[in-house]
């Protein structure tokens, strides 16, 4: 800490934002200047964006005048700092930088420096077997924390990524302090350390096991296993879980030293973690031969796996085909038992040859889902995404593998914010600006010296094979030009063809023909375009035809049924050929019934293609892919809502092969891998004379949108079928889509956009003598109306619509009108009428098992309960539906019920239980993809 001059300056962050000069605490003023000065503090000397300081004061309200009040707020905190400070000076500890402050540390100490340092020095001592004095040190360091970082300035704290990133820093220390305490037997001096975090972070399970094993060994037994208890109450009642396999243990050892029997009733049930149990294990296989490289390798795992005050990232560079994937999943699976909480993988696709890259949006939906985020608590905004995918990894160990990034750009979002993870990334280019910004360690890859060249093909193709003849060996790994994909591809049809001699293959090298220009390398002497042209020469006609069909396929992946429909033959066939053509490496099966075309080889297909397929061929082979996308997405549909089908879709072409979704859940899984997938082929299909695949395809797919939350998927591709049909003449698919793009407008906030389309869907439906298109308008119209107070005009429009509903036996829309007349009624006082017609609703969804429909009328009796004065009734009723609503992954339509349980809570006079109630629902769903009448009204509810 400061050695006491009375004119240095003592900060403390570990507990509430305090200031000392000397020994005199100095009065830091209001909330906001606090604030400014926690950020300061957090950064430790690093840049604080005046940007930054308005999103943290004000979050998504910001005065006109935000940017002032943030200079304003400085030049108080100056003052206090220096109070002789001359006007319109910038003294000497808050500096004004380019774009925003930074705190000067030198003449000053924090608690936060003076933690890191200490158990920076705690650790090393550890390591090195100085428990006794590690211990010692930990005590001190954990000893400066007196409560939550920056703790009483709110909300705004809790959840941003700086303060959040220092929490797990304690929680960290903590863990290794525990760690230590139990190797030297003295289990008391760290327990309130552990009893305070654990009561911070009572669902971090891994912490929660350390406490019940230091309760153990200082003696309290029976607490601990109390505590077991109650840990797994809560799991089950905050997540609907059970306790995993570390809590779980920890609870075991603890019973068999008390002597205690384990029978099987006794162990804790294993039951479905909602995705959160079972950690992501993403790596694509290592392979089985992996030779060279042994220094990056080292250097990787040194560096990845040690303890770190920031992220860890590594990133390989390197030419087409060096082999900087290969490398980076063998280090990968090195690493991955340092990383017990999970691996998450990713292919940025950042040099894809068509110009298909990820987008680190589509990465962020998928890495979330992977870690139990439900598809509706998933932002639609890239910011969103990736500030809970930095909150959801911010508690847990995990190894995150970025493969082939086109920039810096698309690897930002996709880091987490906390030293506990580690990041491996691989790129063509050199990603200069990743170790400016994030301090990334660069290794650029070459390709592979002589003798790791030999060793390479060597261990492929075997010792004796490979000693026969070196000349021959020599030749063919000069002709490779010693890269590692090449060396692999031209190994694996060596190792097939056990009566061919090396020299003929190296023969057949040197004859080989045109040149893949696109991927070659001036600065070596070597043609990857022959390699593969020599495998796919021998490959059986149907695996070529295969090979030069797979590029038409605008995924990053497919699977056996997708190439089925794509070459038009049945599955099985299609499954040998992707097998014959994963045997020449020249595809890569990376997950189970889950294929991939490295960038090289689908680019040398693409050319067979162009060369080799008519383009009739071409084209019939598209339209199979429409066909089956159209077909798959509409059995998702039938398993999202049985008995619903808004579109009628002709038979199957001859030779499609859809995907078999066998539930919900498989439904769910196909679409979160093809989301993106079925947005390009909407696009596709969209440039056709006959239009009807993609508006159909685009509405069908707007139903998955819809129970996933991507709002502006949605309106993507409803606008791509509005501009096809308008194209087309389509009137029936104009109409539909205009109703499509109105739904999406809808809950991206949009109101003028929604009425404008439902005003041209109502028209068009009108024009096409459509009853039930022009019904659901109505319906839709009717809505719009209501919210707007209209109510005569409103309740027209519902009962106009309701009885072409009942007329055509459509029973989900007559349950969803009956939902809105009840709505209505409860609005304009006639509750009597209200409570019959919710009733009937309620019946109508509890028959279809419509957990939505039937919860928006019980929404309304929950409501007419409240203003009789039933208020335990009311609030009783919400909650089972908003569990209701939670277990089927539901959690927009659960925030929903929470604002309304809080309204009634707020009715009933418990205000404070009405803010948990508007908290828990923020916080679970997020504002930005949901329409701005939701926003409004969590606004004011929240407003101070």
């Amino acid at each position: 800490m400061a050695d006491g001059n009375s004119n240095d300056l003592r900060f403390a962050l570990l507990g509430p934002v305090r200031a000392w000069r000397g020994s005199t605490e100095l009065s830091l003023g209001a909330k906001h200047p606090r604030l400014i000065l926690a950020l300061l503090l957090a950064r430790t000397g690093g840049l604080a964006e005046v940007p930054e300081l308005v999103d943290l004061l004000w979050r998504d309200e910001p005065p006109p005048t935000a940017v002032n009040m943030v200079h304003r707020y400085v030049g108080m905190l100056r003052r206090v700092l220096e109070p002789d400070l001359p006007a319109r000076s910038g003294g000497r500890w808050l500096l004004r930088d380019v774009g925003g402050y930074r705190l000067v540390s030198a003449g000053s100490d924090s608690d936060l420096v003076t933690f890191r340092r200490w158990t920076t020095e705690a650790r090393r001592l550890a390591e090195t077997g100085e428990d006794m004095v590690a211990l010692k040190q930990f005590v001190a360091a954990l000893s400066l924390w007196h409560g939550r970082c920056a703790a009483g300035l709110g909300p705004a704290v809790t959840s941003h990524p700086d303060f959040v990133a220092i929490e797990r820093e304690h929680i960290s220390a903590v863990r290794d302090a525990a760690t230590a305490a139990l190797r030297l037997g003295e289990a008391t001096r760290i327990l309130p350390f552990i009893e305070d975090a654990a009561v911070r972070n009572p669902l971090d399970e891994a912490l929660q096991a350390q406490l019940l094993l230091l309760l153990a060994a200082s003696g309290n037994h029976s607490e601990a296993i109390s505590r077991y208890g109650h840990i797994r109450t809560q799991l089950a009642d905050e997540l609907g879980v059970d306790p995993g396999p570390t809590l779980q243990a920890a609870y075991l050892g603890i019973l068999n030293q008390n002597g205690e029997p384990v029978a099987v009733s006794q162990l804790p049930a294993e039951a479905p973690r909602a995705a959160v149990a079972v950690p992501p294990a993403q790596l694509p296989s290592d392979l089985p031969v992996f030779v060279g490289r042994a220094d990056l390798i080292d250097e990787g795992f040194t560096l990845l796996s040690g303890n770190h005050s920031a992220v860890p990232i590594l990133a390989f560079d390197g030419m087409p085909g060096v082999g900087k994937t290969t490398l980076a999943i063998h280090l990968a699976h090195r690493l991955a038992a340092r990383f017990p909480e999970g691996q998450l993988y990713a292919d940025l696709r950042g040099f894809d040859p068509v110009g298909r890259i990820a987008q680190p949006a589509d990465i962020l939906q998928n890495f979330l889902s992977a870690l139990g985020v439900s598809p509706e608590g998933i932002p639609a905004s890239l910011d969103g995404r990736a500030a809970l995918f930095r909150s959801a990894v911010a508690s847990r160990r995990l190894l995150i593998v970025l493969d082939n990034a086109r920039d810096v750009e698309q690897v930002r979002p996709l880091l987490p914010g906390t030293a506990l993870n580690a990041v491996l990334v691989t790129s063509r280019s050199r990603l200069g600006g990743l170790a400016t910004s994030f301090g990334a360690n660069l290794r650029s890859l070459d390709v592979l010296s002589e003798q790791e060249a030999r060793d390479c093909f060597t261990e492929r193709v075997g010792p004796v094979r490979a000693s026969a003849e070196p000349e021959a060996l020599d030749q063919i790994i000069q002709r490779c030009g010693r890269l590692p994909l090449a060396l692999a591809v031209v190994a694996a049809r060596v190792a097939a063809l056990d009566d061919q001699s090396l020299r003929d293959i190296a023969t057949d090298l040197r004859s080989g023909g045109q040149r893949l220009d696109a991927f070659s390398d001036d600065g070596l002497d070597h043609d990857v375009r022959d390699v593969f042209t020599w495998s796919y020469r021998l490959l059986k006609a149907g695996a070529a035809r295969m090979l030069r069909l797979l590029p038409l396929h605008p995924g990053a992946d497919i699977t056996a049924e997708v190439a089925a429909s794509l070459a038009g033959i049945p599955r099985a066939e299609a499954r040998s050929q992707l097998g014959a053509l994963v045997r020449t490496r020249l595809l890569n099966r990376y997950r189970p019934n889950r294929y991939r075309l490295h960038d090289l080889v689908r680019a040398f297909a693409a050319e067979l293609g162009d060369t080799h397929l008519t383009p009739g061929e071409q084209d019939e082979a598209r339209l199979r892919i429409e066909d089956h996308y159209l077909h798959t997405t509409y059995a998702a549909v039938r398993r999202f809502r049985p008995g619903f089908a808004e579109v009628e879709v002709a038979p199957l072409h001859v030779g499609v092969t859809p995907e078999e979704l066998t539930d919900r859940f498989a439904a769910s899984a196909w679409f979160a891998d093809e989301h993106v997938t079925i947005r390009e082929i909407i696009a596709y299909a969209g440039q056709r004379v006959d239009v009807r695949t993609c508006w159909k395809l685009a509405l069908l797919a707007k139903d998955v949108y819809q129970q996933s939350g991507l709002w502006r998927d949605w309106s993507i591709t409803a606008g791509i079928a509005v501009e096809a049909a308008t194209r087309a003449s389509d009137i029936t698919g104009l109409a539909q889509s205009h109703r499509s793009l109105a739904g999406a407008r809808h809950f991206l906030g949009d109101d003028e956009g929604r009425s404008h389309h439902l005003e041209i869907a109502a028209d068009l439906f009108q024009q096409s003598d459509d009853a039930i298109g022009r019904a659901e308008v109505l319906m839709n119209l009717g809505w719009v109306a209501q919210t707007q107070a209209d109510h005569n005009t409103a309740i027209a429009l519902l009962h106009e619509a309701l009885d072409v509903f009942v007329d055509k036996g459509m029973l989900e829309h007559e349950t969803n009108v009956l939902t809105m007349i009840a709505e209505h009624h409860l609005i304009t006082g006639d509750l009597e009428r209200s409570w019959a017609t919710a009733m009937v609703a309620a019946r109508k969804g509890r028959k279809r098992g419509d957990v939505r429909h039937e919860d928006r009328a019980m929404t309304t009796i929950s409501r007419i309960l409240s203003q009789r004065g039933h208020f335990a009734a009311a609030v009783s009723l919400g909650m089972y539906y908003v569990e209701a609503h939670l277990r089927e992954g539901q959690v927009h339509f659960a925030a929903m019920s929470l604002i309304d349980v809080g309204k009634t809570l707020q009715a009933a006079g418990e205000v404070d239980d009405a803010y948990r109630m508007w908290e828990r629902a923020t916080s679970i769903s997020d504002d930005e993809i949901l329409s701005r009448w939701r926003k409004s009204r969590l606004s004011s509810e929240l407003a101070p």
